[in-house]
């Protein structure tokens, strides 16, 4: 037992080291590029399930809390979270969370049609949680710096919804495209590393 809670200890710390890892890999995607630590994230989740699968995100998120560069761009500290993207970071837990339980823990090897189905809502529906805290604080971090000024110019003035669309036409739309193509990724690694890891999972 002592031995299996260092195995999922370790696994868990090689969870928030790759999610960490991927504040660096960023491939060119039309206007806005590939970037991947958002799907690290929701990856692990699936793969490790339970609460293994969302402890990564909240190490990784307090490990850059602390000013170690990994978030994305290679930045980090409480500044990063009090700015324009910081409800992003903090919606990975959300997201995490959600698709870590969804999916369900990993100690055995699951398949089937139920399952992959579960698989393939948790995943999506853990990246639209991502959204969520990331627009509402975008949009309070744009009325707070008065930027809402400009970019709601002509349209109702400051108004909430006006500063919705424009939050979710700024930090959502752009990204749907890659989100697609990181969401197909993940079911499909889920289910290639899943039994892999649930052999070492197993009680």
């Amino acid at each position: 037992m002592k031995n299996n809670t260092v195995l999922k200890s370790s696994f868990v710390a090689l969870g928030a080291a790759l999610i960490c890892f991927s504040c660096i890999i960023k491939i060119p995607f039309g206007i806005v590029p590939l970037a991947f630590q958002n799907m690290f994230c929701i990856l692990i989740a699936a793969l490790f399930g339970g609460i293994l699968g969302f402890l990564p995100t909240v190490l990784f998120v307090v490990v850059g809390a602390l000013g170690f560069p990994v978030f994305s761009g290679g930045v980090g500290g409480i500044p990063v979270l009090l700015g324009p993207t910081g409800g992003f970071i903090l919606g990975y837990i959300l997201g995490a969370f959600f698709t870590s339980f969804v999916v369900g823990k990993c100690d055995v090897c699951k398949s089937g049609t139920f399952w992959n189905l579960r698989l393939i809502f948790g995943i999506i529906i853990g990246f639209f949680l991502i959204y969520v805290p990331g627009v509402l604080w975008f949009c309070h971090w744009i009325v707070k710096t008065n930027a809402v000024s400009v970019v709601t110019d002509g349209i109702n003035g400051s108004n909430f919804f006006s500063v919705l669309i424009y939050g979710i036409s700024a930090s959502v739309l752009p990204f749907l495209p890659g989100d697609v193509i990181k969401i197909c990724l993940c079911v499909f690694f889920v289910k290639k590393l899943r039994p892999s890891v649930a052999a070492y999972f197993g009680e």
